[in-house]
């Protein structure tokens, strides 16, 4: 989350905004193999999943602006050439979001719907 934050917050600089872009699609191709190779979600990661795919929502967001708005993809610095290079495609960071959706811990069945939650307010 604190790349998209600091991606919003990088005003007039495409340079950098186009360093934050290819670290961020970088880091999503590595969860993505790790989860190929079989590495699980376990723990604090299962828990925060939900984080990350709000995080690749947000991505696929910006790629998809820059592919329908030459504007766009100039002024964050996304050019042809570095999208081709990072070999990630909307489809596939949308796949990504599902397999983490399937991995992570089930908020609502697993706390929101649990007896332990409270269905009203707890006094003291």
């Amino acid at each position: 989350l604190a790349l998209v934050q600091y991606h919003e917050a990088t005003a007039g600089s495409s340079a950098r905004k186009a360093r934050i872009l290819a670290a961020v699609l970088s880091f999503f191709g590595a969860v993505s193999m790790r989860l190929d190779e079989g590495i699980k979600l376990a723990s604090w990661s299962s828990s925060r999943a939900h984080d990350l795919i709000w995080a690749i929502h947000y991505f696929v967001d910006v790629l998809h602006t820059a592919s329908t708005s030459p504007q766009f993809a100039a002024l964050i610095g996304i050019s042809q050439a570095m999208r081709a290079a990072t070999e990630v495609s909307q489809a596939d960071l949308l796949a990504l979001a599902a397999r983490l959706h399937e991995e992570a811990v089930d908020w609502h069945r697993d706390w929101f719907n649990s007896t332990d939650f409270p269905r009203v307010a707890v006094e003291d």
